[in-house]
């Protein structure tokens, strides 16, 4: 008989959590669903989850949560994305000519240690010829609140400036632990995207007044440049956010020598 663990953890299988979940009294519903009545997108984000409608056999409606990214716990026990990792790993695309084309939180996928990795190409294309994989021209492949305004705007399909404001968006979202543009509805955010709005300031992630974060604060700002060529390339984030850390988006001195970096 397996041995059921009192901690899930990221390396454990499905089989395990589940088995976990069900020893510590959580009722298994699994085998009642119905796989082909469960909404395509979520009707629900936040908290770095997204919730979809889902039928039973029987017809009742649930919800079904599904962790977009989990990483090992930082400071206070919150969870922080890899953010320099993953910015190496878009200018490795970028270097080979690839457009991710769809990044946010949920395309990224975190290893048994601790790598993120970059999935779900459906939106790449190859950024030096028109072979595009999946049609991009259109808002129904976007993810609204990552995408970039000249591509809300159908003024050019995906690029890499485009990726790069969708970063902005995942590490902002990382930090608060919401959606960008949180509480404010699709359509409202494609009109703020496009006009140029950009996400207010969370002060109690980003306060004004700390070093650190008032260079991350300009870090994202420039990520969200309005004009594509004013956003800076995937390599120069890397080195721009290598000396950053959660301990040092605190006001007042902190001593972060233990704290990994962002």
């Amino acid at each position: 008989m397996p041995m059921i663990r009192d901690t899930i953890t990221g390396s454990m299988s499905a089989t395990e959590i589940l088995q976990s979940l069900v020893a510590h009294g959580c009722h298994d519903i699994s085998r009642k669903f119905d796989i082909s009545h469960v909404s395509e997108y979520p009707v629900s984000s936040g908290g770095f989850g997204d919730v979809y409608c889902a039928t039973l056999r029987n017809g009742d409606q649930v919800g079904i949560k599904c962790m977009r990214v989990l990483v090992g716990p930082t400071v206070e026990g919150k969870n922080f994305l890899k953010c320099v990792q993953i910015a190496d790993g878009i200018g490795y695309l970028h270097a080979q000519g690839i457009v991710h084309g769809d990044l946010k939180p949920e395309n990224v996928l975190v290893s048994q240690d601790h790598t993120p990795k970059l999935t779900d190409f459906g939106n790449a294309a190859l950024a030096e010829y028109t072979l595009q994989f999946t049609d991009s021209s259109t808002t129904q492949g976007m993810s609204v609140r990552w995408t970039a305004p000249e591509i809300l705007k159908q003024e050019t399909k995906t690029t890499q400036a485009g990726d790069i404001f969708a970063f902005g968006m995942i590490v902002l979202e990382t930090i608060t632990g919401l959606l960008p543009y949180a509480g404010v509805s699709d359509p409202v955010v494609m009109f703020s995207i496009a006009a140029g709005k950009l996400p207010k300031r969370p002060q109690a992630h980003i306060p004004s007044g700390a070093e650190q974060a008032d260079s991350l604060w300009e870090i994202l700002n420039s990520c969200w440049a309005y004009k594509p060529s004013e956003r800076p390339k995937a390599h120069e984030i890397k080195t721009m956010m290598q000396g950053i850390t959660p301990g040092g988006l605190l006001v007042g001195p902190v001593s972060d020598a233990s704290l990994p970096s962002l």
